[in-house]
């Protein structure tokens, strides 16, 4: 079953890592760049300690210089998870002759005994999400999205079909941005306005996988009284069978769309996983 880490939830788990950092007298925190260093700056700033990336130097901070905490055990090097390993053994390698130990917030349980890290807060299976890098994950593929008020700002118009709206469109502000291709975009937006959204897709670098679902309404109005957006959505979800995941810009919507389909629809507005 899918899971889904938000930063909340980060900040709970990292604080599990407290104990086993004061009973080892961590002297230093190092981050695997880039995820690992959520955590990192995190834990260090709990503990008073010099925070750095691994293979550069420490940054010590205004506070840590006048009042320094000086720890006489190993240094910390962590990440946001482990799954095989290879990512923090490579960030390893470079502390060269710093001694340290391993450790991740999450790690697959089927890791957990293959001494990958030292210590884990928390045994987390795949497949899983995390807030940070939802649209950076190749599990966009897999994927329906919402279009406004995910990878640009919902429309500040409430009518879809007139010229203001259609200068909103040109010069959408983006929200999100994608390093993979994403499987669809299913949108409450107007079939008149597909020339026009695509090529702000375009423009802002998202590539659609398979196939971008637009409403076939002639006109807003028309759309409002034929059509129920939640439940258009829904159908469309449940009958694609390599969706794994829908991503919706309304909370509301999102509740609606996971009690039609009984599958996984993240809510950005609450940044919530209804499963």
């Amino acid at each position: 079953m899918l899971s889904f880490i938000s930063y909340n939830d980060l900040s709970k788990d990292v604080l599990k890592l407290i104990p086993f950092c004061l009973d080892n007298d961590i002297s230093a925190i190092y981050a695997c760049p880039r995820s690992g260093l959520l955590p990192a700056t995190m834990l260090a700033t709990e503990l008073h300690l010099p925070c750095g990336v691994a293979g550069e130097s420490l940054h010590m901070g205004t506070r840590l210089k006048i009042y320094p905490r000086i720890g006489k055990g190993p240094a910390l090097l962590i990440d946001d998870s482990v799954n095989k390993g290879t990512s923090i053994n490579r960030a390893s390698s470079k502390l060269n002759d710093i001694p340290h130990l391993k450790a991740c917030v999450y790690i697959n349980p089927k890791n957990r005994k293959k001494n990958r890290v030292d210590f884990a807060c928390k045994t987390l299976e795949t497949p899983r999400l995390f807030q940070w890098n939802i649209f950076n994950s190749q599990f966009v593929a897999n994927t329906m999205f919402d279009l406004d008020g995910v990878f640009c700002i919902d429309p500040p118009v409430f009518d879809d079909d007139g010229v203001e709206y259609q200068n909103y469109l040109s010069n959408a502000i983006p929200l999100h941005q994608t390093t993979w291709p994403i499987g669809w975009i299913v949108t409450n937006r107007l079939e008149i306005w597909r020339d026009i959204t695509g090529k702000w897709l375009h423009t802002h670098g998202i590539k659609i996988k398979h196939k971008m679902y637009m409403q076939p309404y002639n006109t807003a109005a028309e759309r409002r009284a034929k059509s129920n957006t939640a439940l258009y959505k829904a159908d469309i979800y449940n009958s694609t069978a390599d969706a794994l995941l829908f991503v919706e810009s309304s909370d509301k919507q999102a509740s609606r769309i996971f009690s039609s389909t009984k599958k996984p629809v993240l809510s950005i507005e609450k940044m919530k996983l209804y499963k």
